[in-house]
Formats: structure tokens, C-alpha cells, sequence
């Protein structure tokens, strides 16, 4: 019962925190730049247990989390697994696109966006094909098992999503049933990403809305001591039960159970 009451209160932060339609500008993300003022931490620590995953909700919604190496098993804390739970419409009808920034904190309360989209790829969730890539080589292409071989993209559109459903026979409206996107290269300095519905041709964002990167402090009085900025603040999912008097691992273990399928 304590597992489904923790499920409903995590979902429930998500709906509240998560559905803001913020309304930004393409060529204005493309611009932002760092100032000099951050204050760098970073996303992996000894400090106190970490949540593994997590998860958003707003115009679309789905999980994230830690990406472990399929070779080793071992946490891959430059990249992170996100499953979304369904594709706009516009994206497969290819008069939009999706995109993610990632950004940090300023002292002084405000956030610095990357200059660029994030690099991800794309990763069969099932059947016999589960856990290949989308592969390049000098023919197209093709199927990888290999995380380094991966092909790597920067907008979900509609010619990234026909390439998964051409090379393994899916249809391109269960893109979002099929595949996982797995974000790759990201900094340890990352701290939240914003994901925006473009239109193609362009111009101000139709919806947004931003999460954590994971790992991140699970006891949300920890994360909040050890940040500056409101809006990353916002964003920890058991920010609304911060007063129940839990313990570090007792935090850990309630974020992670959320999420434990999406790990393995």
C-alpha cells in the first residue's frame, strides 16, 4: 500500500509541476550562452543516495533514467535513458519536431541553457531485435549493438522516426511503444533538460516542459541545500513530501522503486 500511496503522490507532483506550456523561442535557445556566473555541481555525488530515476508529465510524459552499459552493466552516467509515452501528432505527420536542452544554475537564481540541441540515439525496447541501436555506416543504416556505433541525432522528426520503423519493420505511430531515446554525451555539470515541440519550419516552441537529469540527490531537503536555483528546485518529485521526516534511504529507496523497471 506505501509503495502505491508513494506511486500516486510522485505522479501527482509530476501532473502539478510538469504541465507549464512555456513559450520560447528556437533561434533564442540557439543563443543562450554562459556568462561566467554558474555555479557548477556536479549531478554525481558521494554526498548523500541518489535517485537513479525519475520521471515528467505535460504535453507528453514518460520516464527517465540511468543508462546502464549492456555489456558491463555497469552506470553510464553520460548518457540517460528516456521512454516517452506517446509522439505528437505534428511529429509524425512531419509538420513538427522534438528537441532537448540541457541546463544548470546560476547563484543568482537563473538558468543557463546549452547552445545546442543534446545528441541522443535510438534503441529498440523489444522482441527479438530489444536492445540494438540504430547503427551508421558507409551503407545507411543499420543495426548495432553498440552503444559507441550508434547512430546520433539531435530532433525527433519525422526522418529519425521512419529510419527506426524502416531498418526494424515498425510502424512510425508505436514509435513511442518501440523505442527508447537514450541522451548521449552529457556533462556532469547537466542538471535538467528542457524538451521542446517545435514546429519544423521553425520558430517559437508550441509546448514544453523540463525535468531532472538523473542522478540526483533523492532527499529533496538535501537537493534543495545544495541548490540555488527555484526552478530546478521545483522539478525534485518528492519535493511536496520534504517535511515527512524520512530518511536519506528511505527517500532513495521510495524514488527508485518508482522507476526499477525502467532501470532493468
Amino acid at each position: 500500500m506505501k509503495s502505491l500511496n508513494l506511486y500516486l503522490i510522485i505522479s501527482t507532483f509530476f501532473l502539478l509541476t510538469s504541465c507549464g506550456s512555456s513559450k520560447e523561442n528556437r533561434s533564442i535557445i540557439l543563443s543562450s550562452t554562459d556568462d561566467g556566473g554558474s555555479c557548477i555541481k556536479e549531478r554525481v555525488s558521494q554526498l548523500s543516495p541518489q535517485a537513479l530515476c525519475s520521471g515528467f508529465t505535460g504535453f507528453i510524459s514518460g520516464e527517465v533514467a540511468v543508462f546502464y552499459d549492456p555489456i558491463n552493466q555497469q552506470p553510464d552516467y553520460t548518457a540517460l535513458r528516456v521512454q516517452l509515452s506517446s509522439i505528437p501528432a505534428g511529429v509524425i505527420s512531419g509538420d513538427s519536431l522534438l528537441e532537448m536542452y540541457t541546463w544548470h544554475e546560476r547563484c543568482n537564481d537563473t538558468k543557463v541553457l546549452s547552445p545546442s540541441a543534446q545528441q541522443f540515439v535510438i534503441q529498440k525496447k523489444s522482441n527479438a531485435d530489444a536492445g540494438l541501436f540504430l547503427g551508421e555506416s558507409s551503407n545507411g543504416v543499420i543495426k548495432s549493438s553498440s552503444l559507441q556505433y550508434a547512430k546520433v541525432y539531435t530532433s525527433l522528426d519525422l526522418n529519425s522516426i521512419n529510419e527506426a520503423s524502416n531498418l526494424f519493420g515498425t510502424a512510425p505511430e508505436s514509435f513511442a511503444n518501440d523505442y527508447f531515446i537514450t541522451l548521449v554525451n552529457l556533462s556532469n555539470s547537466d542538471q535538467a533538460v528542457y524538451l521542446g515541440h517545435f514546429p519544423s519550419a521553425g520558430g517559437q516552441a508550441i509546448e514544453s516542459l523540463n525535468f531532472l537529469l538523473t542522478p540526483f540527490y533523492a532527499n529533496p531537503l538535501t537537493y534543495q541545500s545544495t541548490h540555488f536555483t527555484s526552478e530546478l528546485i521545483s522539478l525534485h518529485p518528492l519535493l511536496n513530501i520534504s517535511s515527512s521526516g524520512s530518511s536519506d534511504d528511505q527517500y532513495h529507496t521510495d524514488m527508485n522503486q518508482f522507476c526499477n523497471a525502467m532501470i532493468n
